[in-house]
């Protein structure tokens, strides 16, 4: 399916930031993420729920190598085109990170160009939010692969997507020139993996061609082929624990700074000792269990409190109309004092009665805070 797929987090109004998988050549927004046959390995899937605080995407558009799989566009105007998609799904007003394979890497990277040269504000902003892009075998400077298919080209009928990915292809050449004395001005980190193990005897993108040639980016070799490196096999992967942890960095430093100060009576957790506000979704669970806890106690102590005032008016109420009845016998009849007494002995204890059967507004935020931190804890399956 063609478009920005929604994978998790997404239409959460809080989310700290965006997450986009990016696919290559024949690739797809959901197979080219998870092993052949084992769709519950899907690791865009993982990465949402290890890291809720972000929305998490997937992007499928068509490039096929051969003209009788599909049609095509020529990068410049692929890059465009998901710009616009981008921009129409709010991608932009949040930091984003690109998770890209292959040929998904070289368009993230005319992207960012696209986005700088037309002057579109919402691009520039899409731009501007990336802050950092993974490279699984991305050939920046082209393919021995697509090379060899361009030499059959008229059996397999090759796209124009072929045709750009050559190695030693100028327009790619350009590109990644472009990208090398930009990706500065971005201030956005850039991760590389390159593949080790050849497919049918050809290593589609090797260590050299994988290499963007940024000062301080080594291209990481793993013990997997071009098809592979995009398919984790668990979370125990060295490459979902890398993006794993960079995403979890890029959240950490996009949090709005907090002013440590004691924290009463909000809907985040109390007994974290670095006083950091925190929304309760984004504790831990042993933080939660002493969250909930800590406001049960404050229930306690307010009912406690509401029940001991609720004496004092009984108390008052109970006065009056003894008074009432009192006064009464010692004048040996009624008259407009021991009236007046008796009534309002009797309305201001009936009005106590009715205040304390409506808990306070502190109450009930107490109240949500506990029924919401159960329901997290239900949906974590700790409870």
């Amino acid at each position: 399916m063609d478009g920005l797929q929604k994978i998790s987090g997404c239409d959460r109004p809080d989310r700290v930031a965006d997450v986009i998988f990016v696919h290559g050549l024949d690739g797809d927004a959901r197979t080219t993420w998870h092993p052949q046959d084992h769709p519950e390995a899907f690791w865009p899937a993982w990465l949402g729920a290890d890291v809720p605080a972000v929305g998490v995407w997937s992007l499928g558009y068509a490039v096929s190598a051969s003209a009788w799989k599909g049609h095509t566009m020529p990068l410049v105007d692929r890059a465009t085109n998901v710009l616009d998609l981008l921009e129409l799904d709010g991608i932009g007003r949040r930091p984003i990170v690109f998770i890209c394979h292959s040929l998904g890497g070289l368009l993230v990277k005319q992207m960012l160009r696209n986005a700088g040269d037309f002057g579109n504000p919402a691009w520039k902003a899409i731009a501007t939010q990336t802050k950092a892009i993974v490279f699984l075998s991305t050939p920046h400077s082209g393919a021995n692969l697509a090379s060899w298919i361009q030499y059959i080209g008229g059996l397999l009928r090759t796209t124009v997507s072929v045709e750009e990915l050559e190695a030693h292809h100028p327009r790619l050449r350009e590109l990644n020139l472009w990208y090398r004395n930009h990706v500065a001005d971005f201030d956005l980190t850039t991760v590389v993996y390159c593949e080790k193990r050849p497919v049918a005897g050809i290593l589609v993108v090797n260590e050299t061609t994988a290499d963007p040639g940024i000062v301080g980016v080594i291209p990481i070799p793993v013990n997997e082929d071009h098809v592979s490196i995009c398919k984790p096999a668990s979370k125990d992967s060295q490459i979902y624990r890398r993006v794993r942890r960079l995403v979890e960095d890029i959240v950490d430093a996009s949090r709005p700074p907090v002013t440590k100060q004691p924290v009463k009576n909000a809907d985040v957790i109390f007994n974290d000792q670095s006083n950091q506000l925190k929304l309760l979704w984004q504790c831990t669970d042993d933080e939660l269990f002493a969250e909930e806890e800590h406001r049960r106690g404050v229930l306690g102590k307010e009912k406690t409190r509401r029940n001991s005032v609720f004496i004092r008016f009984c108390l008052i109420a109970g006065s009056l109309v003894l008074f009432a009845v009192g006064w009464t016998y010692f004048r040996g009849a009624a008259d407009l004092v021991s009236f007046l007494s008796g009534v309002a002995g009797i309305m201001l204890g009936l009005a106590n009665l009715k205040a304390m059967e409506k808990p306070s507004p502190f109450e009930a935020r107490q109240v949500a805070a506990l029924e919401e931190i159960n329901m997290i804890l239900r949906e974590r399956g700790v409870r």
